[in-house]
């Protein structure tokens, strides 16, 4: 084998090919970074949105079996966690905190944390 058929035969990549592959993989990762990190707090907020519906829906339950709002208000949170939530109240996916519950009377309940208003309807707290 002369020198010239050894020369053809090594195979491999050349240092500027690879320079342009990782140039081309960091311009997709500029691009895709930040579109996730805004599905993942999307996905929170829909999180926070269907659990605040749940412990409204539970507040809702314990009005119709005749408690009062003032007994909810005062030490009927424990109570919705043992019976609906397996004893743990649910923490906000947000804030890592704790929901908000309001209840002024049996058809107006609102469920929010420090930043957002989730139920009943969604709305930013400033």
């Amino acid at each position: 084998m002369n020198r010239k058929q050894f020369i053809r035969k090594k195979k491999g990549f050349t240092l500027i090919e690879l320079i342009i592959v990782i140039a081309i993989i960091s311009i997709i990762a500029s691009i895709a970074v930040p579109n996730y990190m805004s599905y993942k707090e999307d996905a929170k907020v829909k999180a926070d949105q269907v659990t605040a519906q749940n412990i409204a829906i539970a507040v809702k339950v314990e009005l119709s079996k005749g408690v009062t709002s003032e007994n909810i208000r005062n030490n009927g949170y424990k109570k919705i966690a043992d019976e609906y939530f397996n004893g743990v109240m649910p923490k906000t996916q947000l804030t890592e905190g704790n929901f908000i519950i309001n209840v002024i009377d049996n058809n107006n309940i609102t469920v929010s944390t420090t930043k957002y208003r989730l139920y009943p309807q969604f709305e930013k707290i400033n």
